[in-house]
């Protein structure tokens, strides 16, 4: 049984994926993507596995 009126077939992309992707659009260097994903990583860890939509 479903709640909504459509049901998603794939998850949504995690957040890291998210980045990459924008990082990537805007033509940054892979060193900007490793240090950016990277400090996400330390972020969420930090926060105990919470994702930044989660948190106030």
């Amino acid at each position: 049984m479903t709640t909504g009126k459509y049901v998603r077939s794939t998850p949504p992309p995690k957040l890291r994926d998210q980045v990459s992707d924008l990082i990537r659009l805007k033509h940054y260097s892979l060193r900007t993507e490793e240090a950016y994903t990277y400090w996400i990583h330390i972020s969420i860890r930090f926060h105990r596995l919470s994702h930044p939509c989660e948190m106030g």
